[in-house]
């Protein structure tokens, strides 16, 4: 089980989920401790394939499409599809900080007490 799982909902913008996934792949916490899945909500465009061919080469990025259009939809299967301890979602104009994901599983197992939700900024 991992630590911790980002979940990236996107719609017909793959050039900008590209560089979020591309951020998330160079996280300095191991790539054991996290997972990043992209909920595909019915994009049109070359979503899936670019997607698809980036988890060959990373074991802990996943696709899964979400024909129900709807931000809702998306974010729900997403936390359903989420293997992590934690869930964090990240929008697919964002790149995340080489931190990210350290940051967030530190927030959850050193601060006390314990935070039920966090939030911060992206870039």
């Amino acid at each position: 089980m991992y630590k911790l799982s980002v979940i990236i909902c996107t719609y017909n913008r793959v050039e900008l989920l590209k560089k979020c996934v591309n951020s998330l792949m160079i996280q300095t916490t191991k790539k054991e401790n996290y997972e990043i899945i992209v909920i595909d909500n019915n994009s049109t465009d070359n979503t899936a394939d670019i997607i698809r061919k980036m988890t060959i080469v990373n074991r802990n990025l996943r696709y899964v499409k979400e024909t129900n259009q709807g931000l809702s939809y998306a974010r729900n299967r997403g936390w359903k599809e989420g293997k992590g301890e934690y869930i964090a979602y990240i929008d697919d104009d964002c790149q995340a900080d080489i931190n990210w994901c350290k940051h967030i599983i530190e927030a959850f197992e050193i601060v006390k007490p314990q935070p039920v939700v966090i939030g911060g900024s992206s870039s």
